[in-house]
């Protein structure tokens, strides 16, 4: 029997976004950084009757430079993490590479990506290697601090944009994005800073 679900099944939609996030946490040996994450929307399907989203997730990542390629393992997500997202299912990549490159000054990246994940099965579909392949250029969210992630914790922005700018020097070039009450009035950043390209 052959597996219901092709690779043109996974067509890329021009959807998703990259996002990065300054974390730490001492108690698992995870050292001060920002890490980076995409999440890329693929095409809807059918499957036995419904229509379903798959969304492919990569995280952990470390942009040392303006282009960056990982080489993605089950082995090795202290590197990188990647996780198929289908049907309720959280499905991590056996394998697979990975390059971004930013563009319009971090507005954006330029991706491509080609990762093997094993199907879950059901219905008595075998259990198989499908690889999903393409190219998507998505926008950049911004950048977050948790202020509860440190001790002592930033109390402004100028001291949010002193933690991040060791790992990021283009912090300069993104804007604080102001969080709004129900009436549309500012209010102070009590759990995070939110920065973005401007």
């Amino acid at each position: 029997m052959t597996h219901p679900l092709k690779l043109i099944d996974y067509r890329v939609n021009e959807r998703g976004e990259v996002s990065g996030v300054l974390f730490e946490n001492p108690r698992t040996s995870v050292r001060r950084n920002l890490y980076w994450s995409a999440c890329i929307e693929l095409s809807r399907f059918t499957y036995f009757g419904e229509d379903w989203k798959t969304i492919l997730s990569f995280d952990w990542l470390v942009l040392p430079s303006e282009k960056t390629s990982f080489e993605i393992s089950d082995q090795n997500i202290d590197v990188v993490e990647c996780s198929w997202y289908f049907i309720y299912q959280h499905i991590t990549a056996k394998s697979g590479t990975l390059t971004l490159e930013p563009v319009d000054e971090y507005r954006a990246f330029e991706i491509s990506f080609s990762v093997v994940v094993d199907s879950p099965g059901w219905d008595d579909d075998p259990c198989q290697d499908i690889e999903i392949a393409g190219t998507v250029k998505l926008p950049c969210s911004g950048i977050s601090l948790m202020r509860n992630s440190f001790f002592p914790k930033p109390n402004s922005e100028i001291e949010a944009r002193e933690m991040i700018a060791p790992f990021f020097p283009e912090i300069v070039d993104f804007t604080l994005k102001q969080q709004e009450d129900e009436d549309g009035w500012p209010i102070q950043e009590k759990t995070k800073f939110h920065f973005v390209p401007q």
